[in-house]
């Protein structure tokens, strides 16, 4: 494994505890030069002694999604950020597929598709629509990776509860 950018994973949580172990791992088994952030939006459970415990630095706001996601951003140390659900898992082959990506100086925003571990016709459907690039198929599930750069030009994730993620993306291929 060989990253050629420093990749910061930015994970929002809320009572998250059954699936923050495997999504850290995860996140470590596949990129090589990557910090781990976790924002929670006030966790009662026992999401951050896992998340401290598997290496990951925590951040605290109870304003929603989006100003978990901005915090993160604000605390960032990696040039390519990736925001990641909690029940979401990286593709193994992520160190490759981002660095190519991101091989272009143009490319300030991309996606990663859906993959379901449930054998469900409706969201196998729906995991082979996301190859197709629509603001109908891209959102945080499916895994957000930014230059971080773009943030500067205030780029931000609404301060929202939910939907920011569409909102962002949508604002990002006006861009």
């Amino acid at each position: 494994m060989n990253n050629k950018n420093k990749y910061t994973v930015i994970i929002p949580t809320l009572n998250e505890e059954k699936y923050i172990v495997s999504c850290i791992k995860n996140i470590k088994s596949c990129l090589l030069k990557v910090e781990i952030i976790v924002s929670d939006g006030g966790s009662t459970d026992k999401t951050i002694e896992i998340a401290e415990d598997n290496g990951a630095k925590i951040l605290f706001t109870n304003n929603g999604r989006g100003a978990q996601l901005n915090l993160g951003v604000k605390s960032a140390s990696g040039d390519i950020l990736i925001f990641l659900h909690a029940d979401t898992l990286l593709p193994n082959n992520t160190n490759v597929l981002i660095d190519n990506i991101f091989a272009d100086d143009n490319v300030k925003v991309a996606t990663f598709k859906m993959k379901f571990d449930i054998d469900n016709w409706i969201l196998n459907f729906y995991s082979w629509f996301t190859r197709f690039n629509s603001i109908f198929t891209r959102f945080g599930d499916c895994g957000i990776a930014v230059r971080k750069n773009y943030f500067t030009d205030g780029n931000f994730f609404p301060n929202w509860k939910l939907f920011e993620d569409v909102h962002f993306l949508r604002q990002a291929r006006k861009t």
